[in-house]
C-alpha cells in the first residue's frame, strides 16, 4: 500500500511525444512517473498514481538526459579562453563554472565530464550539485596531468617521467576524482605544442 508520504514524493509528467532512445519512433502521449528524482515507470498507458503531482507538457517531446562526456567549465566560449581564465581568482573561475554548469543543465545535459580544471575546482562544483537541482551530475578530473610546459601546462599539474607521473595520478586519486586526464599529445590551445606529437613515451 502507498502511504501518504511516498505518495508526496510522486510526480506524474505528460508530454505529445517521448524520444526513449530505443524506440525506432517517437512514443505518442507518454507518462513518466518519478518517484523523487528516480523514473520508476514509463510509456504511452502507464497510470498516474493516486496522490501523484501532475505536470501537464502539453505538445512537448521528453527525451532523457544527455551526458557531454568532454568539457571545461572553466574556460569560457570567447577565442580566449585561457586569458579569461588567467585573469579570474578561483572564487571567480568557480562562479564561471558553476554557471557554465548550471547553463548546460538548462541546455538539458544533465550529466558532464570536466576533463581539466584550475584548483581542483571542478570538485567544488561537483560537490555542490549534490545539493542543488539546477546543475547536473559533475564528473571530475581536476587539473589535467602534462607535461613541463606542455598543453595546458597553465592548469597547475605538470609531471615528467614514469615516478612523476605516478605521483600525480596518486596525488588526483587521494583528491577523490572520478577519471585521471592524461594530455597525451599536444593540443591547440597552448603555444608551441602539437596536437599530433605525443608527449609521453609508451612507459
Amino acid at each position: 500500500m502507498t502511504t501518504i508520504t511516498e505518495r508526496k514524493r510522486l510526480t506524474a509528467i505528460r508530454a505529445a511525444w517521448l524520444f526513449d532512445g530505443v524506440s525506432a519512433g517517437l512514443v505518442p502521449d507518454p507518462t513518466v512517473v518519478l518517484d523523487g528524482s528516480t523514473i520508476v515507470a514509463v510509456g504511452p498507458s502507464v497510470p498516474v498514481p493516486d496522490g501523484a503531482t501532475v505536470v501537464d507538457l502539453a505538445g512537448a517531446t521528453l527525451l532523457p538526459g544527455l551526458v557531454d562526456a568532454h568539457v571545461h567549465l572553466c574556460f569560457d566560449a570567447t577565442d580566449d579562453a585561457v586569458a579569461h581564465l588567467e585573469a579570474r581568482d578561483d572564487a571567480e573561475a568557480y562562479a564561471a563554472m558553476t554557471a557554465a554548469a548550471r547553463a548546460a543543465a538548462r541546455g538539458g545535459v544533465t550529466t558532464v565530464r570536466d576533463l581539466g580544471d584550475r584548483g581542483y575546482l571542478a570538485l567544488g562544483v561537483r560537490a555542490a550539485a549534490a545539493a542543488d537541482t539546477t546543475l547536473p551530475e559533475i564528473l571530475a578530473a581536476g587539473p589535467p596531468i602534462t607535461t613541463p610546459g606542455g598543453h595546458c601546462h597553465f592548469l597547475g599539474v605538470e609531471a615528467a617521467g614514469v615516478d612523476g607521473v605516478r605521483a600525480a595520478v596518486l596525488e588526483h586519486a587521494e583528491r577523490g576524482v572520478d577519471v585521471i586526464k592524461i594530455m597525451a599529445s599536444g593540443g591547440n590551445m597552448t603555444p608551441g605544442s602539437r596536437p599530433e606529437v605525443p608527449q609521453y613515451g609508451p612507459a
